[in-house]
């Protein structure tokens, strides 16, 4: 993840790194200024801030783990996760334990949900959106992985065996993790030699009855089925947020920029949808 040391005048390394990747989710949501994105990622992935990590692995949370070979996701790797966002976040945020920075590309409606980021712990100085990638998009997941840990990617329909080959190179080259996904009411994605696919099979919400009430809690019943060591399906049933983030939930920022462009980016700030 590091290349070469930021500039003193420009501020430390992950001072710069934020303000770049705000740039980035400012730049995310105009389709027409796909190769400036990329040039902004690039950018970031220059910048110095820790050294990088000598672990094959990202974290999960341990009521994921269960789920995955080893209990963790291998760096190289390419998952898919189908059913929901509250999925998305609990993934996020067990990356983040581990000092990880992350991307959500082409799914707004993460975006619009990140008010949601502290119930899962997700700093989101160490997020970027890219909600409209355009029709470069492979461009713009292969630059991300170049500098970001964790990329989150909501691909088209049909994605060529030739290009998820160019991008699992990539990702194993930079030892980026991507995690191709769907929400409802999308359809599932539909993308060549995933390690492993997880899918939400049930969602339970409790504290709602005839109508009337506050939701308490929710429930996701889980599902992963792979190949190899995974080829056995598994399956777990956790409650999200997870315990096991909001016990390090991280602060609320105290400022949130935002995209306020019709069918621009949200920034790094707040909304609506949980997912």
């Amino acid at each position: 993840m590091v290349s070469q040391p930021a500039s003193t005048a420009e501020g430390s390394g992950p001072t710069r790194l934020a303000r770049l990747l705000e740039q980035v989710n400012q730049a995310g949501g105009r389709r027409d200024r796909t190769r400036h994105l990329t040039r902004l990622v690039e950018r970031a992935a220059s910048v110095e801030d820790t050294p990088p990590s000598t672990a094959d692995t990202l974290p999960v949370v341990p009521e994921l783990a269960p789920l995955l070979p080893a209990g963790t996701l291998r760096r190289g790797g390419v998952y898919q996760v189908t059913g929901s966002g509250s999925l998305l976040w609990t993934l996020i945020g067990g990356a983040m334990t581990s000092g990880a920075w992350c991307a959500v590309v082409g799914m707004p409606a993460i975006g619009h949900a990140s008010a949601v980021a502290p119930e899962y712990a997700v700093d989101l100085t160490r997020l970027a959106f890219v909600n409209a990638p355009g029709p470069e998009w492979p461009a713009v997941v292969a630059a991300l992985m170049d500098g970001i840990d964790l990329v989150i990617l909501a691909p088209p329909p049909q994605v060529s065996a030739p290009l998820a080959r160019q991008l699992r190179a990539k990702a194993r080259t930079h030892g980026s993790v991507l995690i191709c996904a769907s929400q409802w009411p999308h359809p599932p994605v539909s993308w060549p030699d995933t390690d492993l696919s997880v899918t939400v099979t049930r969602q339970q919400t409790f504290g709602l009855g005839l109508g009337r009430g506050r939701i308490r809690s929710r429930a996701l019943t889980v599902q992963a089925v792979g190949r190899g060591a995974a080829a056995r399906p598994r399956e777990v049933t956790l409650q999200v947020p997870p315990a096991s983030l909001q016990a390090g939930a991280a602060p609320t920022p105290s400022t949130a920029p935002q995209d306020t462009r019709d069918g621009g980016a949200v920034a790094l700030g707040a909304e609506r949808l949980a997912g």
